[in-house]
């Protein structure tokens, strides 16, 4: 993360340079090559950067559980006939 953090700064010093440069001389291909050279940078040190975060992160293993049975549309029916029936019988109607 420091690594990140000081490309970011040596950016924002690139581009704060290569403002100050094109103001001097009042050409804008200093600021784009300024700019530029600042990007390449950046691009460096992420790809440097990208293997030391990967590293980083922590695999996770799903936990070994075996998958919920909800059962059919006809077994749900089917115990919901039976439950309203062993209530019939029981005598208590529900509506």
């Amino acid at each position: 993360m420091q690594t990140l953090k000081a490309a970011a700064a040596v950016f924002c010093t690139a581009c704060i340079c290569a403002e100050l440069v094109a103001q001097l001389t009042g050409s804008g291909w200093a600021r784009q090559c300024i700019k530029a050279v600042a990007g390449l940078y950046i691009l460096v040190v992420l790809l440097q950067a990208i293997p030391q975060l990967r590293a980083d992160i922590q695999s996770f293993n799903l936990p070994k559980i075996p998958p919920a049975s909800m059962g059919t549309l006809e077994d749900a029916i089917q115990a919901e006939l039976d439950a309203r029936s062993a209530q019939a019988e029981g005598g208590e109607v529900q509506e």
